[in-house]
């Protein structure tokens, strides 16, 4: 959609800068936040060291070089830290940077969870990895301008996507049964539906266009392809039930940034 310059908020504005060029590593970022703290969250309720280790990967290792990638100077990041009281974005780096050093603890050699001191630990990143998992969908609910995003309704999303792709992939780490995590894809499953209800009754043009990679990538791939995983008995129906709540995870978010408009001013 080509938008002149004397158009710019007369017309249905795409929001371009966090789905476009250097802003796909925000989109990608969102992802992995939802991804690793969601695992993060998982590991600890079933104190399993490789999933907390590999959930703190995820959001340090790959969500945080995300986000230098996208601010592109190491300085911006530093100036962020300076306004938690002011910012969503600010607020997010200082629980991020809170998540680096206190995430670690839980799958260090010779750590307990069941001592006071393990316990502590385990309820203060619990609260790190689901603020992990929800922050996007604060940032998004904040910014009023575009509506797809001015809904109470993200955060609750981002929650229960965290929730739902941690208990899938936790399956690969401990003898689940991946009942529960169906059970979690339903839920996501009625809240999402809930929102692009209420969403594409304020949508225009093109953006009714976008929900058909929304019906492809996250219900085809995240709901659909994870419970037909479960119904066949399958020796690899774990990964596939995991790989395809990833993958509609991962599509749900594109198409919160990709789909995104400002409103008209006049």
């Amino acid at each position: 959609m080509n938008i002149q310059p004397y158009e710019w908020m007369v017309k249905e504005t795409p929001q371009r800068l966090w789905s476009e060029g250097r802003g796909i590593w925000v989109w990608l970022a969102e992802a992995l936040g939802i991804l690793g703290g969601g695992l993060y969250v998982a590991g600890l309720f079933f104190q399993q060291r490789a999933a907390l280790f590999w959930g703190w990967l995820v959001v340090m290792g790959i969500k945080g070089g995300c986000h230098l990638l996208h601010l592109g100077y190491p300085t911006r990041f530093l100036r962020l830290l300076a306004r938690p009281k002011t910012s969503w974005l600010s607020r997010g780096f200082v629980f991020l940077l809170l998540f680096s050093l206190l995430g670690i603890f839980p799958f260090l050699p010779g750590q307990r969870g069941n001592t006071p001191v393990g316990l502590l630990l385990s309820a203060v990143n619990t609260i790190l990895a689901l603020w992990i998992i929800t922050y996007g969908g604060f940032v998004l609910n904040s910014l009023r301008g575009i509506p797809l995003w001015a809904t109470p309704l993200l955060p609750l999303i981002f929650l229960t996507q965290g929730l739902t792709v941690g208990f899938s992939l936790i399956t690969l780490f401990v003898p689940l049964r991946i009942l529960f995590p169906a059970g979690l894809i339903v839920v996501n499953a009625l809240v999402i539906t809930l929102y692009l209800l209420d969403r594409v009754q304020k949508l225009q043009g093109p953006l009714r266009g976008s929900f058909f990679s929304v019906g492809i990538g996250y219900y085809g791939a995240g709901v659909l392809l994870p419970l037909v995983a479960l119904a066949v008995n399958s020796p690899i129906g774990a990964y596939v039930f995991a790989g395809g709540v990833v993958i509609g995870v991962f599509s749900f978010t594109y198409f919160l940034m990709g789909a995104a408009f400002y409103e008209p001013l006049l």
